[in-house]
């Protein structure tokens, strides 16, 4: 599988110059990593961080069975805080009281500082800030179809709050000032 993805890439890409990546590089870097893997979700990481070589924001691989959860939110960097930016009027999150404007402070009851840290390391350095900057911010919340993930949040008045995405019922309620 790892040659077919290759192979797709290198015979098909819209960019005969691949985005100024050396692609056979790309190659001989990554496919003796495929020999090491031990299981499927680490041979379908290997195949993704190539991919993310090309620093291509439509060029993406999805596991077999695998889709993407969405939050129904997207987020960005305001002054260093990770913000609610826009909440989807049909999501569970807006049913569950999300609002544009909620400072993101938690992921799964960790600081999201930890988070942040976690996609960075599986983007790995990127020349296009403006396309690092979008990815980063889709991934945060990225994960497995139909999974639920805990985002803690704060209010403009300060109140916290806490509520379960891509759930039946995007659940949330107040749990500190």
């Amino acid at each position: 599988m790892f040659e077919t993805v290759w192979k797709t890439i290198n015979d098909e890409y819209y960019d005969p110059k691949f985005n100024g990546v050396d692609w056979a590089a790309i190659h001989d870097r990554y496919r003796p990593r495929v020999d090491t893997i031990k299981d499927d979700s680490e041979f379908y990481a290997v195949i993704n961080q190539m991919l993310l070589e090309l620093q291509d924001l439509h060029t993406s691989f999805v596991a077999p069975g695998e889709g993407t959860r969405s939050s129904g939110v997207r987020v960005a960097d305001v002054e260093q805080k990770i913000v609610i930016m826009d909440v989807d009027p049909a999501s569970d999150a807006a049913r569950g009281g999300v609002k544009s404007g909620m400072i993101v402070r938690t992921f799964e009851g960790k600081p999201i500082e930890q988070r942040l840290t976690e996609v960075k390391k599986s983007l790995g350095n990127w020349t296009n800030k403006q396309a690092y900057q979008f990815v980063l911010s889709r991934r945060l919340f990225a994960g497995p179809a139909n999974t639920t993930f805990t985002v803690g949040l704060e209010r403009e008045d300060g109140s916290h709050f806490e509520g379960d995405f891509n759930a039946p019922h995007c659940r949330a309620h107040r749990t500190s000032s």
